[in-house]
C-alpha cells in the first residue's frame, strides 16, 4: 500500500509541476532586461503574469501568433534595442490577446490514482 502512496504523489507532483516550453523561457529572458522594467512597467507586469500560466500546447504555432513568435525568436533578448524589443513584445501583446491566450486555463483537478486504477495500468 505504501507503494501505491508513493506512486500517486509522484504522480501529483508531476502534474503540479508546470513546465515552460522553449519560447516562454525566451520571453523570460527579455524580462530579466533592467531597462525593460523601468521604460515599459506595463508591458513588464503583463508578460511576467503570462509566463507563468500555463498554455495550450498549440498556442505558439496559432495564425495570429506565428509573426510576432517569429520576431521575438529572431530578437537576441540581451543584446537587441529596448525600442525592438518593445516594439516586438507589444505586436506579441496584441496577438495574445487577439487569441485568448491572456485568459487563463483552468487545469484540470488531479486525484491521486486509486489501488484499481494502478492494478489497470499494470494489467
Amino acid at each position: 500500500m505504501n507503494d501505491v502512496d508513493q506512486i500517486g504523489q509522484a504522480y501529483l507532483d508531476a502534474m503540479a509541476e508546470v513546465t515552460s516550453d522553449s519560447f516562454t523561457r525566451r520571453i523570460r529572458r527579455f524580462l530579466s532586461r533592467d531597462d525593460l522594467l523601468q521604460y515599459q512597467p506595463e508591458l513588464f507586469s503583463f508578460f511576467s503574469d503570462w509566463v507563468e500560466k500555463p498554455l495550450p500546447s498549440d498556442a505558439t504555432r496559432r495564425m495570429g501568433m506565428r509573426d510576432p513568435v517569429r520576431v521575438m525568436n529572431l530578437l537576441a533578448p540581451n543584446r537587441a534595442e529596448l525600442d525592438q524589443v518593445v516594439q516586438g513584445l507589444n505586436a506579441l501583446r496584441e496577438a495574445v490577446r487577439a487569441e485568448g491566450l491572456d485568459r487563463p486555463i483552468a487545469r484540470p483537478e488531479t486525484r491521486q490514482p486509486s489501488v484499481k486504477d494502478l492494478e489497470l495500468v499494470a494489467w
